[in-house]
């Protein structure tokens, strides 16, 4: 009788534990991406478990805090990037699950670069993983760069350093009178005028004198006479680029360009550091890296708790798609990666570079169409002669990867800031910065009320 009792014991225990994850749904916001081996194989270890995403996006901290507070926002797992929420701010409010308990997180974070372990930590427990990293950073176009005649010389290491590269820039190109280079190309070329430049280098500035600030972990005054004198050099500078670039005949620039600049936030770690600029405001002060990274944690009050760290195992475990970069950025042991497109690029530019030599072998093409195919056949021979250096061959070469470790762990996470892009007050100062690159206001009013704005929001935050 007791052993028909204990099987039967057994049986029910069992069958409680099959059905435990029988009908269990996963919520993520965000949402889960079915072409990850982590899906993959969470999915056959549960077929019977429903993963679904969330709903709407909350763009500021305020806003997911708040979602969170009146239970608008009840997904199991969050996504969350810190470009737009402060991570700091949701861990010590005690919104994420403590994941030091699962042994296999544990020694994931271990494996990672310092200063983005401490991106997942707070006083010593882990509460989320990462699963994407991105930078910020200005570096020179190589081609335009060639075509300039410039060397790793010129790249310049500050912003006043900057200025008075663009000054001789102006100067040089009012000799030569060149017309096929540009300073910049990611123009909306509807809006291209003489304001342009202005409202382009003052925002540089202003981003570089707000990083500085926040890394020292001072306030932001916008007093400084260096900040002014800088501000007014960018008035000069920006209008003088704009004179002397080739005017636009049309919605766009006909013909072939090269630009001496690439902006904007990169996925990929530059090839080279001698060929990024640095817009600190003076020597003294350090060269940073601006870096962003989306984390994926667990909600403290998840029903499914077993579950949701589950999948975050299978995150930090399964190996990642050919074309994902996270894996080698994050990691100290991480290997260089080969570029699973290089073949079919080779092929690609075969296969252009006949297109135009058949298109030049013919003796009536137009003498306007022959100079664009001329230049474009010099551009695909530049492009093929180096077709197999490492930087094409590899997504990460060894030589980069090994540079990327040198700097790894001085990369400066800062957490979203009252002027940054993704602020509810940014659309106020993007319009006050386009208001200083058309003279609409001075220079003081300019500071004034970037001054001023800093102050409320100071004062809101206390």
């Amino acid at each position: 009788m007791k052993r028909t009792s204990a099987l039967f014991l057994a049986l029910l225990i069992s069958l409680s534990l099959t059905s435990y994850a029988q009908g269990q749904t996963l919520v993520s916001y965000r949402g889960f991406d079915p072409d990850e081996q982590s899906y993959r194989d969470f999915v056959a270890a549960h077929p019977d478990v429903t993963l679904k995403g969330w709903e709407p996006y909350y763009s500021t901290t305020g806003e997911f805090v708040g979602a969170l507070l009146t239970k608008a926002l009840s997904s199991d797992l969050f996504d969350i990037s810190t470009f737009t929420v402060d991570y700091r701010q949701i861990m010590k409010k005690g919104y994420l699950l403590d994941l030091s308990g699962s042994s296999v997180i544990r020694e994931a974070i271990s494996r990672i670069h310092p200063s983005i372990a401490a991106q997942t930590m707070l006083d010593g427990k882990i509460y989320a993983v990462p699963t994407r990293i991105s930078f910020d950073y200005m570096e020179v176009n190589r081609d335009g760069w060639a075509q300039a005649g410039l060397s790793e010389a010129d790249v310049p290491d500050s912003f006043p350093a900057f200025l008075d590269f663009l000054e001789h820039w102006c100067d040089q190109t009012e000799k030569s009178g060149d017309q096929n280079i540009r300073v910049n190309m990611m123009w909306d070329w509807d809006l291209y005028n003489e304001d342009t430049y202005p409202y382009w280098l003052s925002r540089h500035l202003i981003n570089s004198y707000i990083l500085q600030k926040q890394y020292a972990g001072e306030p932001l005054t916008f007093d400084e006479l260096e900040l002014r004198g800088l501000l007014e050099r960018c008035q000069e500078v920006g209008r003088r680029l704009y004179a002397v670039e080739p005017k636009i005949e049309g919605e766009y620039p006909q013909g072939i360009y090269y630009a001496l600049f690439e902006t904007g936030l990169q996925m990929a770690w530059p090839q080279r550091m001698a060929y990024v600029l640095n817009f600190r405001l003076n020597d003294a002060q350090p060269k940073l890296m601006k870096a962003w990274m989306s984390m994926s944690s667990v909600n403290a009050e998840t029903k499914v708790p077993d579950l949701s760290i589950e999948f975050l195992e299978r995150m930090v475990t399964a190996p990642q798609k050919p074309t994902t970069w996270t894996s080698t950025l994050l990691y100290r042991d991480a290997e260089s990666k080969l570029n699973p497109n290089h073949e079919a690029s080779l092929k690609s530019i075969a296969k252009q570079l006949n297109a135009i030599r058949e298109k030049l072998a013919d003796p009536d093409l137009p003498i306007v169409e022959r100079q664009e195919q001329e230049e474009l056949l010099k551009q695909f021979e530049y492009h093929e002669e180096h077709a197999n250096d490492d930087e094409n061959k590899y997504y990460m070469s060894p030589a980069q990867l090994e540079e990327y470790k040198q700097y790894a762990d001085g990369l400066f996470f800062p957490p979203p800031g009252v002027f940054d892009s993704s602020s509810e007050s940014y659309k106020q100062i993007d319009t006050l910065q386009k208001q200083f690159g058309a003279r609409v206001i001075t220079t003081d009013q300019f500071l004034s009320e970037l001054k001023r704005i800093a102050r409320i929001v100071e004062l809101e935050n206390q």
